[in-house]
């Protein structure tokens, strides 16, 4: 672990209510992935038009969050706030998410108007963008030092509980209609936007014990920060691509829907025994242990593929990506100023962001590829990741 180990603190209220704002954002990009293809479908465009918006939205999101998140650190230091980028973004997402299922009523008059709903579909992604980074960099004024991960397991424990029972839950979501889903969406978001804005209080912070100033070989840092959100962008869509292709080779009975929503599970309850682990043994350590056993998991079950095997790497694989989730953000909050972190957690959200659009642009040709060759991808990202974060100064990490 470094040897500059900042005092701990979490300010508990805050921290519970920036995990319900984290829930309602994935909240609201389900019913995004679930009724996209119905709504391109309603407004008279395939549904397969969905890959390509979602390369769009993605890819405008690398910039963009780098950008929303600096200039959130400006309004920080200036109104000791981040709210108002929080606010105008959340109030927009939320109206443009209303308006989505009802302007895709007439979408299909004319092409003015299925242009129309594309644009809000965009638009949506856009404002969404707006208040990711800092609301994320927010994590980092209500904890620190070694609670900083045990805070950040939460989020993780959430985000990975809303996304998980897509299984259980599609056909009921799909039952309600879109008016009412996204309405639902909209209004979680803005009860769990005026829960965190009422706790929260300007001068709260739990960052004492941190220095407030740029540490040496800071463009080396700025520069590294967003190669590892591309790799743990990239190697995690690798490594599920993996399974998918090696069970479906292996094990064809199993349900790979079933088998995705069990990882996903397994992530929200390793959450917190994750966390206290990168609180313990440092974030930079349990980042590599992450990557370390991602790797072994995957090439034991392209190699080795029998049964036993093959169910121990998911289990293996599960530890792994719980480790990663949980070491990730409060690694990156720890390598910039406190003054600094929408900036870091952007430019790690926009590594995260361009693996993202890389994935739906070369989707075709990642789908026609072998298991082994999803493997080694996944196998290089997370070795990128890795090296990289060996390259940070460990006196930079917690």
């Amino acid at each position: 672990m470094s040897s500059f180990r900042p005092q701990s603190a979490i300010l508990w209220p805050q921290v519970l209510g920036l995990t319900a704002l984290q829930g309602g954002i994935a909240l609201m990009w389900a019913i995004h992935g679930l009724y996209l293809p119905q709504i391109l479908e309603q407004i008279g465009m395939p549904a397969q038009a969905s890959l390509p918006l979602v390369v769009v939205e993605h890819g405008l999101a690398i910039a963009l969050e780098p950008l929303l998140g600096g200039l959130s650190d400006r309004t920080q230091r200036r109104a000791d706030s981040r709210f108002s980028f929080v606010t105008v973004g959340v109030i927009a997402a939320s109206a443009l998410f209303v308006a989505i299922p009802l302007l895709a009523l007439v979408g299909n008059v004319n092409d003015v108007l299925r242009w129309f709903v594309l644009f809000v579909l965009v638009g949506w992604a856009l404002a969404m963008t707006i208040f990711h980074s800092p609301s994320l960099a927010l994590l980092r004024r209500y904890a620190s030092g070694d609670g900083l991960p045990i805070a950040n397991s939460l989020i993780t424990l959430i985000v990975s509980l809303v996304s998980a029972p897509k299984l259980l839950f599609n056909q009921w979501l799909l039952g309600l209609g879109p008016a009412i889903t996204f309405i639902v969406g909209a209004l979680v978001l803005l009860g769990t936007a005026a829960l965190l804005r009422a706790i929260d209080a300007p001068g709260i912070s739990s960052s004492y014990g941190y220095k407030n100033t740029w540490p040496p070989y800071f463009l080396l840092t700025l520069t590294l920060i967003p190669v590892i959100g591309l790799g743990v962008g990239w190697g995690i869509r690798m490594e599920m691509d993996t399974i998918s292709k090696t069970f479906q080779a292996h094990l064809p009975t199993v349900g790979l829907d079933w088998l995705i929503m069990a990882i996903a599970i397994s992530i929200a309850i390793l959450a917190i025994p994750a966390g206290l682990l990168a609180s313990f043994w440092g974030t930079h350590r349990t980042l590599q242990l992450g990557f370390a056993l991602a790797i072994v998991a995957s090439v034991l079950m392209v190699f080795v593929p029998v049964q036993a095997v093959l169910y121990t790497g998911v289990i293996v694989l599960a530890i792994a990506l719980s480790l990663i989730s949980n070491g990730a953000f409060p690694f990156i909050l720890a390598l910039v100023p406190a003054s600094r972190a929408g900036l870091g957690m952007g430019l790690y959200l926009g590594g995260v962001a361009a693996s993202t659009s890389m994935f739906g642009a070369f989707l075709l040709k990642l789908e026609a590829q072998t298991a082994t060759a999803s493997m080694l991808m996944g196998a290089i990202a997370f070795l990128l990741a890795g090296l990289c974060v060996l390259a940070v100064p460990k006196s930079q990490a917690i």
